[in-house]
Formats: structure tokens, C-alpha cells, sequence
């Protein structure tokens, strides 16, 4: 069995080596594409951080190499549910049982804002990447979608919503750890999902379209633009799950 602790602190290392790698060639060079796939690369790591932290992930090694190297941010949308029960069941706090309709009904408020999110983002799929007003529109909604502030009152919204009967047997400071965990992992799936557009064009040039490929992300490229704003949320959010993942509320794996 996995030390998710320390696995998900040596995941958020390498996402925030990423994260000040891309900050470095954005700020000192014209380098934009690699700048664009490191900043992809630092999302994918935290949004596996989180998800090994929070006992998501396989928990047998042989299981978690294969999934350490599949793309995570679709799971985290279309996953909720799991996500949820994983985050409650795995505290080492004994919360009793929690009866299953209100327990669903937790759920299904979570998963019903996830839902919101994974429909706007499904509105980008089309997405024509060589159209600077396209991506424009893009990039500020993923900036307005993933604000801290915006994303904390949606969530709060939800959990005062919480039957009394379920706060009593969920301590509110594990509910308050839930909301947290769960607002970094929506603002980070919004961030990978739309990256995921870009991480091949950043990379290599394409045969059928020559306008695509590493040389489309010139200076006044709308991305590039506000691209120390989109660094700038992730790095609050591996700074929020390194507070997160400081936090003693699971027992050792070796215990569980």
C-alpha cells in the first residue's frame, strides 16, 4: 500500500517545479509553447495530488503506475460521487453512518455544480484555436470560473444546504476540508480541460495545418496574454493543497 501523504507531497514538488518553470520562460524568453505545456504538466501533477491524497487513486502500486499516467481531469467531473464518498469514508474520524438518502442528497448538490462546469467547458470542444476572439472569450471565462472567491461562496451555498442530521455526524471542520478539497479539484479539472486543446499544438508542429503547432503562440496570442494570471491560480491552489494535504485527517495507509 501507497504513503498517500508523502506520494501526494512529492506529486505537488514536481507540479510546483513545473508551475515556476513556466513562469521562468514566460518572463525571460519567447519560448510561449513551452511555458503553455509546462503550466499543463503543473495541473495535471496537482490534480493528481489531490486525488492521491484524498484516496482516489489506486492504492496498490502496480494499479497507481498505470493510472499515474492517464490524463485525471475528465475523472474529476464525471466523478463526484465517488470523489465525495472517498473523502468521508477515508477520515480517520469514526462519523458513524450517515443515513443513505441524506447522504445522497449531499452528493447529488456536488455533482449538480460539477455538472454546470463540465457543460460550459464541453462549449469550448470546438473550439478554434487559430480565432484570437474565440480563444479570448475562453480564456476569460476559465479566469472567472476559476476564481477562489467565486468558487467558495458557489460551494458554501451548497453545504449550508446539508441537513442538520448530517452535520451532526460529520464534523464541521472534515466539511470544511471536503469544500475545500473539492473547490481545488473543480478549478484545477477546468484548467486541464481546456489545457488538454493546447498540449499537443504546444508541442509539435502540425502537417495538415501549418498555422497550428508551437509557432501559433506568438506575444499577442490571447492565452499568452493572460498567461501569468491562469499561473497565478495554480499556484494558489498548490498552495492550498499543500495546506490541505498538512492536515492530519487520514489514518496511515499501512492502518486503514
Amino acid at each position: 500500500m501507497i504513503d498517500s501523504k508523502n506520494l501526494a507531497k512529492m506529486f505537488l514538488a514536481v507540479s510546483k517545479d513545473d508551475l515556476e518553470a513556466s513562469k521562468l520562460i514566460y518572463r525571460n524568453s519567447s519560448l510561449y509553447a513551452q511555458s503553455i505545456f509546462l503550466l499543463q504538466q503543473s495541473v495535471e501533477k496537482a490534480l493528481k495530488a489531490a486525488l492521491i491524497y484524498s484516496r482516489v487513486a489506486p492504492e496498490k502500486e502496480e494499479e497507481l503506475d498505470s493510472w499515474l499516467r492517464t490524463i485525471v481531469s475528465h475523472y474529476v467531473i464525471t466523478n463526484m460521487s465517488k470523489i465525495v464518498n472517498k473523502l468521508i469514508t477515508s477520515s480517520y474520524l469514526k462519523i458513524g453512518t450517515i443515513e443513505k438518502p441524506l447522504f445522497q442528497l449531499l452528493i447529488k448538490l456536488l455533482e449538480s455544480t460539477a455538472n454546470e462546469y463540465s457543460k460550459e467547458v464541453k462549449k469550448f470542444e470546438k473550439l478554434d484555436v487559430v480565432k484570437y476572439e474565440n480563444v479570448e472569450k475562453m480564456v476569460i471565462w476559465i479566469i472567472k470560473s476559476s476564481d477562489n472567491s467565486t468558487l467558495e461562496q458557489k460551494f458554501s451555498e451548497i453545504f449550508i444546504k446539508i441537513p442538520q442530521l448530517i452535520k451532526e455526524k460529520i464534523p464541521i471542520h472534515l466539511i470544511n476540508f471536503i469544500k475545500e478539497m473539492i473547490i481545488q479539484l473543480v478549478r484545477l479539472s477546468i484548467m486541464s480541460l481546456i489545457f488538454e486543446k493546447f498540449e499537443s499544438i504546444s508541442r509539435y508542429p502540425d502537417i495538415r495545418n501549418p498555422s497550428l503547432g508551437p509557432n501559433l503562440f506568438t506575444k499577442e496570442y490571447p492565452l499568452i496574454r493572460k498567461l501569468d494570471d491562469l499561473q497565478n491560480i495554480v499556484q494558489e491552489s498548490i498552495d492550498r493543497l499543500h495546506m490541505l494535504v498538512d492536515l492530519t485527517l487520514f489514518t496511515n495507509p499501512k492502518e486503514v
